[in-house]
């Protein structure tokens, strides 16, 4: 037996699929990577029917199975195997092969189990991309520069891994996520007897404990240093709960420590932070919650000026909310557009027409009254429909004023949601 023969027998027998491959090519995860414990895979059936839908496997481990429409799978058999590889689930006569594959962030998050609908892809990264988020690699010239993104409804998660991998590359390679602790030994108590004693012999538990505390103050001494942070707030704890599993298990939690999770209401979280701060804190928001209205305005003190607020609705009437909110309160926002998300709308999304205007008669009666007063020269004629639209002083509120809310491009209008991008003015 050759010494290459003796070290793959000896890979097998020890069942870690990574030793009997070389060091180049198990660490090559562009080309050939070796699929590990604790790996997520997607099962894509060998057939040229692209209808059926591929299936996501929980995390991978020895003597577990994946379950598949023809039968379970033992994760065994996919353990080892590289991407793309086949396996070879038999019934009866009849052989069913699934591709392995590795899964994309979209396929991730529109598989994994979810308790609330999420953001779904495509929507997430035309929200991102309206963020427009240019990250610079960490040096000495930014070192103190703070990227920080606030996300109101977490839910399922979707968004967050999006907005988490946009931000990536702002900060420096994390340390490993450190394990869930465990319970510690309770130890007796010291006496004076045991003072001189030669201490005994650290139990293997002991070792792991304190590995696992050195773990876990590096990684919070890295957390004090990031320079780009998503700060993700839900109001039920079992939706963030959700959203962190969705975060951590998506390619080893490559994105999970880019994210803080919280638990709470917007009106506590940001006055809390802004007492800390003392100053506007945030580059962006994205509001996802019903009665998005009702938060505009502390969401505009911690927002810094010229940033980015993002508000996902599934109705235009509550994108109507936020404008009369806007101009009734007198907040420091531009509504520089709105559009339409779904499958109809296309993948860049319908942008629509949303604004307050005076009625035409009103402007008239208002322009007579004036002039029979003597306190205006022109006459109606001479203003053009959008002079007449902004004829009202700025300081009005939204009382007397209609909306107008159409689409820019078509006139049918089916399912989807509305994004509106708001601008936070000096």
């Amino acid at each position: 037996m050759t010494s290459l023969q003796r070290f793959t027998t000896a890979a097998r027998k020890s069942r870690n699929p990574a030793a009997g491959v070389c060091w180049a090519c198990a660490t090559r995860a562009y080309t050939k990577y070796v699929i590990k414990e604790n790996d997520i895979v997607v099962l894509k059936k060998s057939t040229s029917d692209d209808r059926i839908e591929p299936i996501l496997s929980k995390p991978l481990k020895y003597g577990t199975n994946v379950k598949t429409p023809v039968g379970s799978i033992p994760a065994d058999e996919i353990i080892g195997k590289s991407w793309r590889d086949v396996v070879v689930k038999s019934k009866g006569k009849k052989e069913t092969a699934y591709r392995i594959l590795q899964p994309s962030m979209g396929q991730f998050v529109e598989l994994y189990p979810r308790i609330v609908t999420p953001i779904y892809p495509r929507d997430a990264n035309l929200i991102v991309s309206l963020l427009d988020l240019h990250p610079t690699a960490p040096n000495e010239a930014n070192e103190d520069d703070r990227l920080e993104i606030f996300e109101a409804g977490t839910g399922h998660g979707g968004l967050t891994l999006h907005l988490a991998k946009a931000i990536h590359a702002a900060n420096t390679a994390a340390p490993p996520i450190p394990p869930r602790r465990q319970a510690e030994a309770v130890t007796p108590p010291v006496t004076e007897n045991d003072i001189d004693a030669v201490a005994p012999p650290k139990s293997i538990e002991q070792i792991e404990a304190e590995q696992a505390d050195a773990t876990e103050e590096a990684y919070k001494n890295w957390m004090h240093k990031r320079r780009a942070v998503i700060h993700t707030l839900d109001a039920a704890e079992a939706h963030s709960l959700h959203a962190q599993r969705v975060v951590r298990n998506f390619r080893d939690g490559i994105y999970f420590p880019h994210v803080d999770f919280h638990v709470g209401g917007i009106p506590e979280y940001l006055t809390s932070r802004l007492a800390d701060t003392k100053e506007a804190f945030l580059e962006h928001a994205i509001l996802d919650l019903p009665s998005i209205h009702d938060y505009l305005e502390i969401v505009g003190k911690a927002l810094r000026p010229n940033g980015i607020l993002i508000t996902f609705c599934p109705s235009i009437t509550q994108v109507l909310s936020c404008v009369h909110e806007v101009k009734d309160k007198k907040l420091p926002f531009l509504l520089e557009k709105v559009l339409e998300t779904g499958i109809s709308a296309g993948v860049g999304g319908r942008e629509w027409d949303v604004r307050t205007v005076r009625p035409k008669a009103l402007v008239k009666a208002e322009v007579a009254a004036r002039e029979q007063l003597g306190d205006v020269d022109e006459s109606l004629d001479s203003l053009d429909e959008d002079a007449q639209a902004d004829a009202e002083p700025a300081t009005e509120s939204s009382r007397g004023w209609e909306a107008v809310c159409r689409p820019k491009v078509a006139a049918r209008v089916t399912g989807g949601g509305f994004v509106g991008v708001w601008r936070r003015m000096e």
